[in-house]
């Protein structure tokens, strides 16, 4: 990418665009309330509506879900977009997309996490414009709407469907839920144990349907319609469309359909003989996207997309290798450099939700990138040569096929267990990401000295005032209570710097992810509450994995106390209370079953309010 392409007004009309929608979002421009004549719904325990399928079914954890637009709630006709999750006895197979369904079940509005770092199911449905999640008792299909549009989508769910049902009939568990990310971007089916691997070796992205994806199925169906000696002006337009229906199938996400328009771009330019300036197309596909859909910005898998692939336009890692060198010897290179730079540049974003820089998968994607595409290509294959009558040959091409997922399986868990293959992120402030976005591009715009100079060190000069003003903020005498069940466990911040953690019981994990959430890595002292033999497997975790200068175990009658002045943090089996004195604040366990709790006092007063 040349630097030219900055001044193209096209790109600044997308800056000045999202600028204008971030002012928006800010204003509450794109924030979703029910109407006041169905507020009073969320308090029924039984609503009956209406509403039409607009997405395939999805797994959710022990759930399933879909998204569907309501047409009447109660007696009230509207039109609201809700997630519906389903009861665990409905036919998901006949749910389809334009299905017109009679529900009953309970509303709520989409809520908060409960704790720091769990999901935001708020944020998640606001950015796809849902306004109620619906629990559904019992569901009545009424029929189906009509509408030609529907029809490719149909089509391609009854493939999906066909594909999968293929892939639990021949493969165990492990390895069916892998061919299904694989070839049809399914991550709900995925085993908790390989989804870890897979995130640990930097493998996730290929069960996610991106510009691979597209590439891989473009290259295969031009590779068909020239072996069948089509023109160009026939074969590429009928490879997108190849391509378009396969992003039917894989529900089109924004990473594939970023892809896929600036491959239409790239194509629409090669059938009219005009260069092709991917930096331009990517602007377009952008630009495009956000006035279809402008919460879609505010989505994490947009922002991931594009800044991926913005990273790559201005690397250019395919021409990092002198030209001399072996073909395959650049190829390598280029992989590696992709996956270097991709990660990169997604390094501020991965580190706000929670995630992992994978090092080994800077390495592992030079095997595991082509394999998937043969995957993918050969599970295609598989379910195409199912239909004919040769058993000899479907029972060879899914031993073969076999083999290959476990060797995918092999490479990702062997990556995992490499001492130091995923190092931990910590959320950034907003100054730290800045300065870091600029070292980055500066070091990625080596061909141009001087410009990456004065980025590099600009950006250095924000990373440094970022720092300084971390260590400066003051801080207050803080309790952060979570939202679990039991002991529960407490995060104690210090207004001279220092942690404590109290911890009882509940999910490890959640601890762990609270403590990145407010960049506490090292504790001055964790005590342990419980010493039973019902949660030791946890306490045992939380012990090995934190940092900390002292371990108390707490095996006294008497409750833990914190205090400081009149106002004390109690533990006790049923969970933490505070008291001012003698007297017990009495709502604070009820509130505190519903979220994490942060409780600010100078040592006479008390101000509780939901953890950031």
């Amino acid at each position: 990418m040349t630097l030219s392409g900055l001044k193209r007004p096209l790109f600044w009309i997308l800056v000045f665009y999202m600028l204008t929608l971030c002012f928006l979002h800010r204003r509450g421009a794109f924030d979703l309330s029910p109407p006041e004549n169905l507020r009073a719904c969320r308090f029924v325990p039984s609503v009956e509506l209406t509403a039409t399928l607009e997405s395939v079914v999805r797994s959710s954890g022990k759930r399933k879900s879909v998204f569907a637009e309501a047409s009447r709630i109660g007696d009230v006709f509207c039109r609201q977009k809700l997630l519906i999750f389903l009861p665990n006895n409905a036919e998901a197979d006949r749910l389809k997309i334009g299905k017109i369904l009679k529900i009953q079940g309970r509303l709520r509005l989409p809520g908060p996490p409960r704790n720091p770092g769990g999901f935001d199911q708020q944020d998640y449905l606001r950015t796809r414009g849902v306004t109620w999640v619906v629990y559904a008792s019992r569901l009545e299909m009424l029929g189906q709407r009509k509408c030609w549009s529907d029809l490719p989508f149909l089509w391609a769910e009854s493939l999906r469907q066909s594909i999968r049902n293929l892939f639990i009939k021949i493969y165990p568990l492990r390895s069916h839920s892998l061919l299904c990310g694989i070839l049809l971007g399914d991550k709900g089916s995925l085993e908790p144990d390989l989804a870890r691997a897979m995130k640990d070796a930097g493998a996730f992205h290929l069960i996610v349907p991106s510009g691979s994806n597209v590439a891989f199925v473009l290259a295969f169906f031009i590779w068909v319609f020239g072996r069948l000696a089509l023109a160009n002006p026939l074969r590429l337009p009928l490879a997108l469309a190849m391509a378009a229906f396969y992003g039917m199938i894989v529900g089109g996400d924004p990473p594939y359909l970023r892809a896929l328009i600036c491959a239409a771009l790239a194509l629409l330019a090669r059938l009219l003989g005009r260069e092709i300036d991917m930096f331009q197309a990517l602007i377009l596909s952008a630009l495009l996207f956000l006035i279809v859909e402008p919460r879609i910005i505010f989505q994490k898998g947009f922002q991931m997309s594009y800044m991926a692939v913005w990273a790559l336009l201005v690397l250019q890692p395919h021409r990092l290798a002198p030209a001399n060198w072996p073909r395959p010897v650049k190829g390598v290179i280029s992989l590696v450099m992709t996956s270097a730079a991709a990660q990169f540049a997604l390094l501020p974003l991965l580190a706000g939700i929670g995630g992992k820089f994978s090092l080994a998968g800077i390495f592992a994607n030079v095997v595991l990138v082509p394999l998937s595409g043969l995957l993918l290509g050969l599970g295609f294959m598989l379910w195409g040569i199912s239909f004919l009558p040769f058993p000899v040959l479907i029972h060879a091409a899914a031993v073969c096929i076999g083999l290959l997922v476990e060797l995918f399986q092999k490479i990702c868990f062997a990556c995992a267990a490499m001492p130091g293959s995923a190092l931990s992120l910590w959320p950034m402030p907003p100054l730290l990401i800045l300065g870091y976005y600029m070292i980055l591009f500066g070091a990625f715009l080596w061909r141009h000295p001087r410009i990456a100079l004065r980025m590099a060190v600009t950006g250095l000069a924000i990373v440094l005032a970022a720092c300084l003003l971390e260590r400066v903020e003051r801080r207050d005498f803080c309790v952060i209570t979570l939202s679990l069940p039991g002991y529960g466990a407490s995060l104690v911040r210090f207004p001279t710097g220092g942690s404590w953690l109290i911890y009882g019981s509940g999910a490890p994990q959640t601890v762990f992810k609270a403590l990145k959430i407010y960049g506490i890595r090292k504790l001055e002292r964790v005590v342990i509450l419980e010493q039973s033999e019902t949660n030791s497997r946890s306490r045992d975790r939380i012990a090995e994995g934190t940092l900390s200068q002292e371990l108390v175990r707490w095996n006294k009658k008497k409750p833990f106390e914190l205090c400081r002045g009149t106002v004390c943090f109690r533990f006790f089996p049923t969970g933490p209370r505070l008291f001012r004195g003698a007297e017990e604040y009495s709502r604070f366990p009820e509130m505190l079953r519903w979220n994490a709790l942060a409780i600010r006092t100078d040592g006479l007063t008390a101000t509780i309010q939901r953890a950031p």
